[in-house]
């Protein structure tokens, strides 16, 4: 399993009031030392593609606020999901800002190429450091105010034994899957198995980021 803390993570801040950045500034320096407030410009973004320290490029960027004009607001949706695309593509890691956005918008963020988003709001501070540890972790997070990806979702997508498996994990985030196997007393093989089709199932590339994951979705206790 990756170590989460190895390598620096560079997380970039777009945002237009001094308010949201003090409150993203104190969320980066809860979410750990290996994060680090980077310049959100082209040109530091370049350098830390090629940097040898820097394991992961995570930006910040507020989704436009609703406008009287509707073309105006329809221009700028677009341009902010294209965006994220392009950064998507550059391996940039996008989370985004919302702020009392209608449930339409925020189920077209889930479908785009942004990897988390937080509400704009008391709960910055709660949620940010999370979602960037997560986001840094290869998974993916979503605020208690995304409405779900389809109506058949439930707890219920992962299975008793996987929910077991990732307790397991969760408790003991340094267990290799050879220890995991005879800790819950199947054979290496399964535990392969099952770990991939949690990962599947969480849309996530890790365990790690699996458990991370599962208790943003509220399917296994907070620690």
């Amino acid at each position: 399993m990756p170590d989460v803390t190895s390598g620096l993570v560079w997380v970039c801040p777009a945002v237009a009031d001094a308010r949201s950045l003090r409150g993203i500034t104190d969320a980066i320096r809860l979410a750990g030392p290996q994060f680090v407030l980077s310049d959100p410009s082209a040109e530091a973004l370049c350098l830390a593609s090629v940097d040898p320290r820097v394991r992961c490029v995570v930006m910040i960027a507020e989704v436009p606020r609703l406008d009287p004009c509707l073309d105006h607001v329809a221009q700028s949706l677009s341009r902010f999901f294209a965006e994220a695309h392009r950064r998507h593509r550059q391996g940039v890691c996008t989370i985004a800002l919302t702020y009392a956005h209608p449930r339409s918008i925020l189920k077209d963020i889930r479908q785009s190429s942004v990897v988390g988003c937080v509400e704009r709001d008391l709960r910055l501070l709660q949620q940010l450091p999370v979602a960037l540890r997560t986001v840094a972790s290869g998974g993916v997070f979503w605020g208690d105010h995304m409405p779900s990806p389809g109506d058949g979702e439930t707890a219920a997508i992962l299975s008793r034994r996987e929910q077991r498996l990732l307790a397991e994990l969760m408790h003991n985030p340094n267990l290799r899957p050879v220890e995991l196997s005879s800790q819950m007393g199947v054979s290496p093989t399964t535990t392969y198995r099952r770990i991939k089709s949690i990962c599947a199932k969480l849309g996530v590339r890790t365990p790690l980021a699996a458990v991370l994951a599962a208790q943003q979705r509220g399917l296994l206790p907070s620690l």
